[in-house]
């Protein structure tokens, strides 16, 4: 690398959102007979660091090394940086080992358009990559809640707890300036749940067993469980879950009306 005079405009190659302050030039590569700073956005400079010519992949590299590991929202803009290269995430290495799935992909594009302070929470409480796709799904009201609840500081559970009760209330019409809905909504929920396990429960005995779900309900998968002291026992018990197997169309039919199935 070796430090050339500025005598041209580079194009930002930019995925990082607040520069570290540092005192060296910036610097600049070339990429298919265009120049490209990666680094002293901010800095009116005269001369500049230039790194050579590099591909796509060498780019994001050097830029990683300049600035450190990305955050969700820096990784959302370097998807877009390499669209905008017509290269798919999955085409660039250091974003295909960081980004698993399309869908995660598309959330973290979405999350990098948020608000910059809402940007400094996720960058600072760090949440999961299924609560982020939970963010980005949901509508634009439920969101601006979201971008005024992270004032407080919350917690990260108490922050997941939030974007969980909002998605499971994405198609109600909200206020998003109203400071007491997560509480509101979470006690209704808890009122749902009470009232949606008390049925569960209730069509598993008809089934003749315990039933019950391993993934708190996240998925449609049930577990028919039974107990027996003895032989005879063990037989009654799967004469009378065979007895009862046309009440599985109840218990699925239900679980399909709870968006479950």
């Amino acid at each position: 690398m070796k430090l050339i005079k500025a005598d041209f405009t580079p194009a930002e190659f930019r995925w990082i959102n607040r520069e570290a302050e540092n005192p060296f030039p910036p610097v600049v590569a070339e990429h298919e007979g265009k120049a490209y700073i990666l680094s002293g956005f901010e800095k009116p400079a005269e001369s500049f660091f230039h790194a050579g010519v590099l591909s796509l992949d060498e780019l994001f590299e050097l830029s990683l090394k300049i600035h450190g590991e990305p955050d969700p929202a820096d990784l959302g803009r370097m998807i877009e940086i390499g669209e905008s290269f017509g290269k798919k995430y999955r085409e660039i290495n250091v974003i295909n080992a960081r980004v698993k799935g399309i869908r995660n992909a598309e959330s973290l594009k979405i999350l990098s358009r948020s608000p910059q302070s809402f940007l400094e929470y996720v960058k600072t409480k760090q949440p999961s990559m299924k609560t982020v796709g939970m963010y980005a799904a949901l509508p634009e009201s439920h969101k601006e809640f979201l971008h005024k609840y992270i004032s407080s500081q919350p917690s990260v559970s108490a922050f997941r707890t939030a974007v969980e009760t909002l998605t499971d209330y994405a198609d109600r019409d909200i206020n998003p300036d109203d400071a007491m809905l997560t509480k509101k909504l979470e006690t209704e929920r808890r009122e749902t749940r009470t009232e949606f396990e008390a049925e569960f429960r209730r069509l598993g005995r008809i089934l003749g067993g315990d039933i019950s779900n391993q993934s708190g309900f996240e998925t449609e998968e049930v577990t028919v469980s039974f107990t027996a002291s003895s032989y005879e026992e063990y037989l009654k018990k799967c004469a009378e879950l065979y007895d009862s197997r046309e009440n599985a169309a109840e218990l699925f039919r239900f679980l399909k009306e709870n968006d479950i199935y």
